[in-house]
């Protein structure tokens, strides 16, 4: 390298670390210059290089003099300034590596960490992921177990209380149109055939179109168009004439002749004779399907509650006061219900 070359070099590092310029400034800078501890390691920085450089251009100007190849001093100056630079340089700071008289200055971050997982770590992550996961569909599948449960005990308790709120509609109807009750009428309003409750109403009324005599199992009755809807196999009806009553079924009807049976046991007047086509309901527990049937008249039973254990029923008629006691069984235990009720209409008979 000639004089004029070296020349070149040291007028290209006095334009980038002259201090005018800013010797650390932008390669040589410090980070952190809001700190006023590197704010006063720069200055002093500065300071040094400026001492330094002024002595390297007053050997610079001799060996422009001389003509020198610049081996040596050019080896030297390079030597000095890296030296300089690793040594003020910190893990914060860029570092410049020389290349020739520094004809190029490179920027270089610090060495880092590689980006990305490692394989451990992705095994641990899915692992904990996987757990997470399998957690949560568990407290998922035991939610749902709760909340099926829940509501199969809701729809219970709804069916229950709909099935109460049924018998104590049929228990307000007891006795609604029956006239006042003679002794041997044969006929109560409410009566329990063992662990079944049967309940009496008035659905229509007639009168007969001749006497009927002890003993007889027929009868003649005015039919009109209300009763020949209900004028049917298996219906009850009651015969009263002020002084007595009696019960008995229909097994046959042709036209207004009506085969009853039991056959009627006293003699009825027709001018006197009253003729009340009954509503018989029923309620039972089939124990077998463990159901509360409600059946009307000879119509077959249907469901009006499901998974009944016991069903009990009673009638106090000096208290005129019906109960229904019905036991259920949900969650595991056995729950009871009790219904008690005063029949108005059989206040009065």
């Amino acid at each position: 390298m000639n004089a004029s070359e070296y020349m070149n070099g040291h007028s290209y590092i006095k334009e980038y670390m002259a201090l005018r310029h800013g010797l650390l400034s932008p390669a040589f800078h410090y980070p952190y210059q809001d700190n006023r501890h590197h704010q006063d390691q720069a200055a002093r920085d500065r300071i040094r290089a400026e001492a330094s450089l002024a002595g390297w251009e007053a050997e610079l100007a001799a060996a422009g003099d001389s003509n020198l190849s610049g081996s040596a001093n050019q080896c030297g100056f390079n030597d000095y300034l890296s030296g300089y630079l690793n040594e003020s340089n910190t893990p914060e700071t860029n570092k410049i590596k020389l290349r020739g008289i520094l004809t190029r200055i490179s920027i270089h971050p610090n060495p880092r960490r590689p980006a990305g997982f490692s394989l451990l770590e992705c095994l641990i992550s899915l692992s904990l992921s996987l757990l997470i996961l399998v957690s949560a569909l568990e407290v998922s599948v035991q939610a749902r177990r709760v909340f099926v449960k829940l509501r199969e005990a809701q729809e219970k308790d709804l069916g229950l209380a709909v099935a109460l709120e049924k018998m104590r509609e049929d228990l307000e109807t007891a006795g609604a149109g029956i006239p006042k009750l003679l002794s041997g009428a044969g006929l109560s309003p409410i009566q329990l055939n063992g662990q079944t409750l049967v309940i009496f109403s008035a659905d229509g009324k007639t009168r007969l179109l001749a006497d009927i005599s002890s003993g007889q199992s027929f009868l003649l009755v005015e039919v009109n168009a209300a009763l020949s809807s209900i004028l049917k196999k298996g219906r009850a009806i009651y015969l009263t004439d002020g002084n007595y009553g009696e019960l008995t079924y229909i097994t046959s009807v042709s036209g207004n002749r009506l085969t009853v049976s039991p056959a009627l046991n006293t003699a009825f007047e027709a001018a006197r004779t009253e003729v009340i086509v009954l509503e018989k309901i029923e309620l039972y527990l089939d124990s077998k399907q463990k159901i509360l049937r409600r059946r009307v008249n000879s119509t077959t039973g249907q469901p009006l509650a499901e998974s009944i254990e016991d069903f009990t029923a009673s009638y106090q008629v000096e208290n005129n006061l019906a109960s229904i006691t019905l036991s259920i069984a949900s969650g595991g235990t056995l729950h009871e219900y009790e219904l008690v009720f005063y029949p108005k209409n059989l206040a009065r008979l």
